[in-house]
């Protein structure tokens, strides 16, 4: 009858007989040992391109608010343009309408004026009277609605921008060149000139004292 091989029994906290060669064994393997510098190195590149890429998003953060800053710029340059062009074509069309009703306008004042000269107390003054209050409601409409501005410089200094001179007149009590009698008022649309007012100047009387006297 055959034996039975020997077993071999461990007692509880016994050491196992093949734990000091299993020990052995761990400490002479290679494989096991571990190098720092090796684990750590990636680590390090892995935080530089970190950086890197913080920097090029700083860059194009910087770029995108540059160009936003310009086109913001250029956006309302151009609306302010487009308005400055709407309303000087506004002042041109208006412009054309009432070059063409000036001449009406000083045919109502002749005849108010001429009215006035012949027979001031006369039986037409009453109709002289509403034909000035026709001539006032239509200046006034236009001086509202188009912002039109009268050039009427009677006793003030001669300026050449906004007055043309057709005569002088001798008088050394008075500034020299001032305005002594409009023979035909003028008339300013947004702030240009569309017709000078047509004037007689004083001469022969001390010279104006400048602005800054």
């Amino acid at each position: 009858m055959a034996k039975k091989p020997d077993e071999t029994k461990v007692e509880p906290g016994q050491d196992s007989p093949f734990s000091e060669d299993t020990g052995k064994g761990s400490e002479e393997s290679p494989s096991c040992s571990v190098n720092t510098e090796e684990v750590l190195e990636p680590e390090v590149i892995e935080d530089e391109s970190s950086d890197d890429e913080v920097q090029n998003l700083k860059a194009a953060l910087a770029a995108s608010n540059d160009k936003y800053m310009r086109l913001s710029a250029e956006w309302d340059n151009f609306r302010k343009r487009s308005a400055q062009e709407y309303e000087s074509s506004k002042i041109r069309a208006t412009e054309k309408l009432i070059e063409a009703l000036l001449p009406v306008i000083d045919d109502l004042e002749r005849a108010c004026q001429a009215a006035e000269n012949t027979n001031p107390e006369g039986e037409f003054k009453a109709f002289t009277q509403g034909v000035e209050a026709v001539h006032d409601k239509l200046v006034q409409t236009l001086e509202t609605k188009a912002k039109l501005v009268v050039i009427d410089p009677i006793d003030e200094a001669f300026d050449a921008l906004k007055h043309q001179a057709v005569g002088q007149v001798e008088n050394k009590e008075v500034f020299d060149e001032t305005v002594c009698n409009v023979l035909q008022k003028g008339y300013e649309l947004g702030g240009y000139v569309i017709r000078p007012a047509m004037v007689q100047i004083t001469t022969g009387g001390p010279k104006r004292p400048s602005e800054d006297e």
